[in-house]
C-alpha cells in the first residue's frame, strides 16, 4: 500500500512541479488520462477514482474550480517578490504570471496545405494559414486526403494535439514555425 501511495503522491509531485515550471497553460477540459501514460494513471491508482472524484481532479489540474469562478480575487495573479528579491527569478515569474493570464484561443482550425498521408514518427505538418508544426509523439497515423480541416488544441504541459477532421486519431505536436 505504501508504494502506491508513494507513486502517486510521485506522479502527483511532478505533475504539478511541471505545471509551475513550464509555465503550461491549463484547460477547464483538462483531462489528467491523456496526460499520463496508462501504466502510469494506474500505478498511481488513479483509476480507483469515481468519476466524480476523477471530475475533481481534472478540473482542479484545469484551473477551474467552483470557488476559483466565484471568488474575483482567485483570478489575480500571485504577490511574487518585487526589486532586489526577484533578482533571478525573472523567467520564473513570467511562467507564473503567464498561468493567471486569460488565453485568447484554446484552440486553432486550419487545412494541411496539399496532399496529406498522415504521421508516422517525424512529420512535419505544413497548414495553409502559414504556421508549421512537427509531430512529436512517436505515433503513426495513415490516410490519404487533399487539404483535410485540421484542429490543434492546447494541451497539457505546455503541448499540443493535432487531429485530423473525419478521423480519431491525434498527435502531440509543436510549432517549429
Amino acid at each position: 500500500m505504501r508504494h502506491r501511495f508513494t507513486t502517486f503522491s510521485r506522479c502527483l509531485s511532478t505533475l504539478l512541479g511541471s505545471l509551475l515550471l513550464t509555465g503550461a497553460p491549463l484547460a477547464a477540459d483538462y483531462d489528467i488520462r491523456e496526460a499520463m501514460p496508462p501504466e502510469v494513471f494506474t500505478q498511481a491508482g488513479l483509476e480507483k477514482l469515481s468519476p466524480e472524484e476523477l471530475e475533481v481532479l481534472n478540473d482542479w489540474l484545469g484551473g477551474d474550480l467552483p470557488e476559483k469562478r466565484d471568488d474575483p480575487a482567485a483570478h489575480e495573479g500571485p504577490d511574487l517578490p518585487e526589486g532586489d528579491d526577484a533578482f533571478g527569478l525573472e523567467s520564473v515569474k513570467e511562467r507564473v504570471a503567464s498561468l493567471f493570464e486569460s488565453k485568447s484561443s484554446e484552440e486553432i482550425e486550419s487545412r494541411i496545405d496539399g496532399t496529406f498521408t498522415g504521421w508516422d514518427g517525424d512529420t512535419v505538418f505544413r497548414l495553409d494559414n502559414g504556421q508549421v508544426w512537427k509531430q512529436v509523439q512517436p505515433d503513426s497515423f495513415y490516410i490519404n486526403a487533399e487539404n483535410p480541416k485540421v484542429t490543434i488544441k492546447r494541451a497539457l504541459f505546455g503541448s499540443y494535439l493535432l487531429s485530423v477532421e473525419g478521423y480519431g486519431a491525434s498527435v502531440r505536436v509543436r510549432r517549429v514555425e
